[in-house]
């Protein structure tokens, strides 16, 4: 009966180490997606601007008699449009990668069913991730405080001068960093 509780135990245990792995992997995804998003957003915008100013381009090298300026505006929007596309599949390929990777990690281990495995997968709770979240978003504005910036900034949001905690505690009420790992007890 002894053995069996220390199987269970060291079950547990593996699968709160491998939980906290894909945690760990996930915020890192997480905030790899947020940064590509932000970067394609910000791509978008420059593409609007282009298009909004390509009329006038135009007009002006039609006034010119040269079409070549036209066919410039065209491909450098088309590339545009690309290298943000490409860069938003590269950084969402990376994460569905690593994610894959854990997921293999643990069915090597041999020492999990499959439905265990897709309970470990699910068990970081909705709180958790949004706890996570917000923790990562408010680093983000403390950076923006350290940089010396307030009021509202872009891709950040509003920054007041005070700074804010860059931890969250978990559904388990362990006190965790913006990253997953946990914090020390003081």
């Amino acid at each position: 009966m002894r053995k069996a509780g220390d199987a269970v135990k060291a079950a547990g245990s593996a699968a709160k180490g491998a939980m906290a792995k894909a945690k760990s992997k996930a915020a890192g995804a997480a905030v790899d997606a947020s940064l590509a998003y932000d970067s394609a957003k910000k791509k978008a915008g420059e593409v609007k601007k282009a298009v909004s100013d390509a009329p006038t381009k135009v007009a002006r090298a039609a006034a010119r008699g040269t079409e070549k300026v036209e066919k410039k505006v065209k491909s450098g929007i088309k590339g545009m449009i690309g290298r943000a596309a490409k860069k938003v599949a590269s950084k969402a390929a990376g994460v569905a990668k690593r994610m894959s990777e854990e997921v293999e990690a643990l069915k090597a281990s041999g020492k999990f069913s499959e439905k265990e495995i897709a309970a470990i997968e699910e068990a970081m709770s909705s709180y958790d991730r949004n706890r996570k979240r917000a923790a990562q978003r408010a680093a983000a504005r403390n950076a923006a405080r350290d940089a010396g910036k307030t009021g509202v900034v872009p891709g950040v949001g509003y920054v007041s001068p005070r700074r804010e905690r860059e931890t969250y505690v978990d559904s388990a009420g362990t006190t965790r960093h913006k990253s997953g790992a946990k914090m020390p007890k003081d």
